[in-house]
């Protein structure tokens, strides 16, 4: 099953070719780390996913919040050591 998201403009509808859901094979490879890296991370609850039947998904928007995450831990670091 393959979910899509729907973008909406005053005049028109129309579905976009990205995954609203994706598994976590997928995020690794967006992120270019072994889903191995991963996974640990979304189990314990660092990288929010849901459940759905034996699969774990994440979203895009919580694969988005993760990295933006890591940014800002980044960003302190940085700033500490400045």
């Amino acid at each position: 099953m393959t979910f899509y998201e729907v973008a909406t403009t005053d005049k028109e509808t129309f579905v976009t070719d990205e995954k609203r859901l994706l598994t976590v094979e997928d995020c690794a490879n967006r992120l270019g780390v072994a889903r191995a890296t991963l996974y640990p991370k979304v189990m314990a609850g660092e990288l929010r996913s849901v459940r759905i039947g034996r699969r774990r998904l994440v979203a895009i928007e919580d694969l988005d919040a993760y990295v933006d995450a890591l940014r800002r831990h980044a960003d302190r670091q940085s700033g500490a050591t400045a």
